[in-house]
């Protein structure tokens, strides 16, 4: 059987460690794949809470615009590659973030809840993380999700749930307009998709989870999150009414020309790192897209996004990551997992090499 190289898949939400880069020689580039690595380090944001409680331990609250652009003038100096909103930013706060992070050219992140997608789009933010935002910009009347986000669970949960009351006329308008502005979207189908299963016992225990080390317990965790969710059968049943309209956006906003990265969200409850960003280009693809743009989803675009030339493409010069693998993805996306070798900064590693490394 034949081989072919692919470099290294890599998500663009999930934990982003810094870039130590290794270049690629002249090499045969008709051989190759375009790959892309995890994406870098980033700052987070969240809007001032009345109660001081922090949903991101690590995230800076902000009140004010002079707060916001302190903020980001802090994270740039620290070598902050992005900058990353969250639930509780508000629209009024839109303007003087972008005006600083463009100065200091750093695109914007939005996981959005008091902010509907297409306001963040329009204003200029760079990605709209897991599609949050997209319900409210569909929706008649957005005030009831953006007054749910004042707690977070349960703005996640009524967002998670108002994807199952849209009509597919407001869904597919909704994904042109915010085609046309040009946002990214990072849709992480496979945190939908395990939010959506988590009253499924066997997916503790699929091909994959022993792979899960003992530094990210939280993979398992399904009983703490339904503890601390509250959610129950109904609530996870609503979830899964919700899946046909995340996916209808997804095929809707690729077919208007959008750009789609890969995220995985690893590793959060059942997204095991590694193997989630397996099964989110299979959910890609099952929501519409072909087995070769979602692995452009996870390579080119992904890179396109960061703005990082060095990255998502296989030729001099480029980052000497690549994943060898021995069937064709393109006519398979399960065949992404059939990993010969990878190369990570210019070494050669063997899968089952890197799994003695692992501490259980």
């Amino acid at each position: 059987m034949g081989r072919g190289a692919l470099p290294r898949l890599g998500r663009h939400h999930g934990p982003r460690p810094r870039r130590v880069e290794h270049r690629l020689p002249d090499c045969d580039q008709e051989r190759l794949r375009p790959g892309l690595r995890t994406r870098p380090a980033d700052a987070h944001l969240r809007g001032h809470d009345r109660r001081g409680s922090s949903t991101y331990p690590a995230a800076t609250a902000v009140r004010t615009a002079a707060d916001v652009r302190r903020a980001v003038d802090l994270r740039a100096v620290a070598g902050a590659d992005h900058v990353k909103i969250y639930t509780k930013f508000t629209a009024e706060l839109l303007r003087p973030l972008l005006d600083e992070a463009t100065t200091l050219r750093l695109p914007v992140a939005a996981h959005l809840g008091k902010i509907d997608a297409l306001t963040a789009a329009r204003a200029g933010v760079a990605s709209l993380e897991h599609m949050a935002g997209v319900v409210a910009a569909a929706s008649r009347d957005p005030g009831p999700y953006f007054r749910a986000h004042d707690q977070f669970l349960r703005g996640w949960t009524t967002e998670e749930m108002g994807w199952a009351a849209l009509d597919s006329g407001s869904v597919a308008r909704t994904a042109r307009a915010l085609a046309a502005t040009r946002v990214a979207i990072v849709p992480t189908l496979v945190v939908h998709e395990m939010l959506s299963r988590l009253d499924n016992p066997t997916l503790l225990s699929r091909p994959g989870m022993e792979d899960v080390p003992a530094g990210a317990a939280s993979v398992r965790d399904v009983a703490g999150l339904l503890r601390r969710t509250g959610w129950r059968t109904g609530d996870l049943q609503a979830f899964r009414r919700s899946r046909a309209r995340q996916n209808q956006f997804v095929r809707e906003f690729k077919r208007a020309g959008g750009l789609i990265a890969a995220g995985s969200d690893a590793a959060n409850q059942l997204l095991v790192p590694g193997l989630s960003l397996h099964e989110e280009l299979s959910l890609l693809v099952a929501a519409g897209l072909t087995p070769v743009e979602a692995i452009t989803a996870a390579t080119r675009k992904g890179a396109e996004l960061l703005r990082a030339d060095s990255l998502g493409r296989v030729g001099p010069g480029k980052v000497a990551d690549l994943v060898v693998l021995d069937a064709n993805p393109a006519t398979n996306i399960a065949a992404t997992r059939r990993i010969v070798w990878v190369m990570v900064r210019g070494r050669i590693l063997y899968p089952d090499s890197l799994r003695r490394t692992w501490g259980k």
